[in-house]
């Protein structure tokens, strides 16, 4: 098989980006992102215990004790507890990886945390649905480049995968793949993902690129940004290969049901860098496959924890989120 872009050392390069990860070697970054994981603290939520060392992503953490904020790229040692002073990302590394990162000077100074924190969001419902619960199941965030919008005559030109497991996104596990075809993006195409078709020569193919999809999906759900278009051209991939493409929890449903649940506008289009920043979170610069895999891995555990805060989330909650959201429009107040 032709040799394919190494999915970590992909996100190596986004991550390389954000203090202290810049100051770090590329073994030592490459060594530390294939141990890394994300996590997600809802505001006024505690932080704490276990061997891991965790650098904020974004967000704030406020440490309980010494009442020091903690702004993107700072530390909070193994061991320590700490409270999230608003939703907070963070990288979880285990301590006996983070000795690079653990040697690198502070990047900002501390800063004063406010006298108030938020109170943690509370839950609305008790009751149990049928299911199992999200942070039980694993998932695998995916997204497509493609040369157009119609699965009839556009090709799959890149594809990022990245998974999500006890609620957490396993960078070390992160699939990035160009894939060839002899057909030209369109001009709009070209222009977002910047991939022409001399760019793909010696990349897998597309049925070798759906066995690489297949390996990194194999036990999780799907999760996508507008589904409908990933469905479309995977769906047919899906079939042609005698399988079937697994029910997907979509970011954009989510994000919409989230923000008419706090009694927000929920537009019909959301992309994916708007519902990013509305977390909260940094978005990337879209159309990297996997740049935006990784974004919509992010928003998904950000939206499933907060949509806990109306309800608890079941695997068939998050999938059949869009039938939630009608039902929730039809009968909302005119």
């Amino acid at each position: 098989m032709p040799e394919t872009n190494s999915g970590p050392g992909e996100i190596a390069r986004f991550v390389a980006r954000r203090p202290p990860f810049d100051v770090l070697s590329p073994a030592d970054l490459g060594g530390l992102i294939s141990e890394a994981e994300i996590e997600f603290h809802p505001a006024g939520t505690t932080i704490s215990g276990g061997p891991f060392v965790r650098v904020v992503h974004s967000g704030a953490l406020d440490l309980a004790d010494a009442r020091r904020r903690l702004g993107p790229g700072d530390t909070l040692p193994a061991e320590s507890r700490a409270i999230a002073a608003q939703d907070a990302l963070c990288y979880r590394i285990p301590e006996a990886a983070a000795g690079p990162l653990l040697d690198q000077p502070r990047t900002s100074p501390a800063r004063p945390v406010a006298p108030h924190l938020p109170a943690p969001p509370r839950r609305n419902s008790t009751r149990r649905s049928l299911g199992r619960p999200w942070r039980e199941e694993r998932w695998c965030a995916i997204d497509l480049e493609l040369t157009g919008l119609d699965p009839r005559h556009d090709h799959i030109v890149a594809l990022g995968a990245v998974p999500i497991e006890s609620g957490r996104v396993r960078l070390g596990g992160a699939l990035y793949t160009l894939v060839r075809t002899a057909r030209p993006s369109g001009t709009g195409a070209l222009m977002a993902h910047k991939l022409r078709p001399e760019d793909l020569e010696g990349a897998p193919t597309v049925d070798e690129a759906f066995e690489l999809l297949l390996g990194a999906l194999s036990g999780h759900q799907p999760v996508f940004h507008t589904a409908v278009i990933e469905r479309s051209f995977l769906g047919p991939l899906f079939a042609r290969h005698r399988t079937r493409l697994p029910n997907a929890a979509d970011t954009q449903v989510l994000g919409r049901l989230w923000l008419h649940n706090r009694g927000e506008p929920s537009p019909a289009g959301l992309p994916l860098t708007r519902l990013a920043r509305a977390l909260g979170q940094d978005p990337e610069e879209p159309h990297h496959a996997l740049a935006d895999a990784l974004m919509t891995a992010l928003a998904f555990i950000a939206l499933a924890a907060h949509l806990d805060a109306f309800e608890p989330q079941t695997v068939g909650r998050l999938v059949r989120a869009e039938d939630r959201f009608r039902g929730s429009l039809r009968f909302a107040p005119g």
